[in-house]
């Protein structure tokens, strides 16, 4: 299950969220677009499954509460974000961008030499990210480890 987040929707501006489970992800996709949303966040580690009861595979307006880290069940994920430091609401260059995308291939490269499988590789508009398949539970031992990677 995932929380999907799409902020700043139609003409009103507002910010959504609602929880999904497995079952209803291209419903969500489906609803999701018809928001005209600025930006779109989801969670790339599961959450736990009582966070259901917030918003049972819908959208909310203006939710009251939404995913903290303690609400993340396991970690699936090791997320690598590569972007140029820029002024906030500023887009990247192409140059700061190919930047991003040569900082990111060194580290792919990095982690590909010790092993570590292929990532998905993704654009994420003014950079790249590197996601790695992992599996760990979600506790300070393992919040420690994945911070020194």
């Amino acid at each position: 299950m995932i929380e999907i987040r799409a902020l700043h929707c139609g003409l009103r501006g507002v910010t959504v969220a609602g929880y999904f489970d497995s079952n209803h992800l291209a419903e969500a996709a489906d609803l999701v677009m018809k928001r005209e949303a600025a930006g779109i966040y989801l969670t790339l580690n599961p959450v736990r499954t009582s966070l259901l009861a917030r918003a049972a595979n819908r959208f909310v307006e203006r939710p009251n509460s939404t995913t903290t880290d303690s609400d993340i069940d396991r970690r699936t994920w090791l997320f690598i974000d590569f972007d140029p430091r820029r002024p906030s609401g500023i887009s990247a260059t192409e140059e700061e961008k190919h930047h991003a995308l040569q900082r990111a291939e060194e580290c792919r490269q990095i982690f590909a030499d010790t092993g570590w499988v292929e990532p998905l590789v993704c654009d994420s508009g003014n950079g790249v990210h590197l996601n790695y398949p992992i599996d760990l539970p979600n506790d300070s031992a393992s919040r420690v480890l994945l911070n020194a990677c």
